[in-house]
């Protein structure tokens, strides 16, 4: 469904032709696609601005939890974990193409971690040429590792230890349901939230452990999302417990919403404004007064 932010009035609907599972929903870097992963492995590119017409659909042969969409040198790449033969991994697809990039090595643990189902990825821009990447499953730690050329152009023996570990604190193998990645003028962040309610920002660049607090939430932390209320960095943070939490970066918190229900997603819509999904329906916030204006 593509609903009209300011009134929630129904622009169009499109069938994908499946009953399955609907697992993340992400827009091109240009805005004109509408990018659609489902629970059995495919991947489903849309016309925006054509009621949803498809354009294209990408089989990654297995099952997909996580996906992110982002620009690397001028292409529109799909990240997405997905498992095959009880192995998950982070794979990457180029958008225009369809063709799947790196399929000679993929992001992945091994050492009998490989089975956990990874529902931590985020992306950010390193550099002109490379993008960050960070997945992660359980054993509370998050891979980071930087996507800066085919892999397939480097040597395999290069590529299997290519991702740093990047420990959460005082946390003992909890699952990392949820990773997001912002950015100030100067800083980039990378969040992560696990099934016990704990709390965690890293500098995404530099790897330096900006706060960690446990009990953060009562139960899992499902999503979390960076954004901006009056021009301010915020990190934004739901799950089971119903509440919508505000942070600093440094995981001061702001203020809270008491939502009522599971939070399971949330985009932001606009300046100021967040969207918030849960077993009901879409909640929209306006959050333009939420926050004073100070530096």
């Amino acid at each position: 469904l593509s609903l009209d932010a300011d009134t929630g009035a129904l622009r169009w609907e499109r069938a994908l032709g499946t009953e399955d599972r609907i697992t993340e929903l992400a827009a091109s870097p240009e805005q004109e696609w509408l990018i659609v992963g489902l629970g059995s492995g495919t991947i489903h590119i849309l016309d925006a601005a054509s009621q949803g017409e498809p354009v294209k659909v990408i089989d990654t042969g297995g099952s997909l939890e996580r996906l992110r969409v982002a620009k690397w040198r001028g292409r529109p790449l799909a990240f997405a974990t997905v498992e095959s033969d009880d192995t998950w991994t982070t794979r990457v697809w180029d958008l225009d193409s369809g063709q799947e990039i790196a399929k000679d090595y993929w992001y992945r643990l091994s050492w009998g971690e490989e089975d956990k189902p990874m529902r931590g990825l985020a992306l950010c821009e390193s550099s002109i040429d490379a993008l960050r990447i960070a997945f992660a499953s359980s054993y509370a730690k998050v891979m980071v590792a930087d996507f800066i050329e085919p892999i397939e152009e480097r040597q395999l023996s290069q590529v299997r230890q290519d991702y740093e570990e990047w420990q959460i604190p005082d946390a003992r193998g909890e699952y990392v349901d949820s990773l997001a990645a912002g950015s100030s003028e100067s800083e980039a962040y990378l969040g992560a939230g696990t099934a016990d309610g704990r709390l965690t920002v890293w500098n995404f660049l530099s790897g330096e452990l900006i706060a960690s607090r446990s009990a953060a939430h009562l139960g899992g932390i499902d999503s979390l999302c960076f954004g901006r209320i009056n021009e301010r960095l915020v990190l934004v943070s739901g799950g089971s417990d119903g509440v919508l939490r505000f942070w600093t970066t440094g995981l001061e918190e702001l203020f809270r919403i008491e939502v009522g229900e599971r939070i399971a997603t949330m985009v932001w819509a606009g300046v100021d404004r967040l969207a918030v999904g849960g077993d009901r329906g879409v909640l929209m916030l306006d959050l333009r007064r939420a926050i004073p204006n100070r530096p």
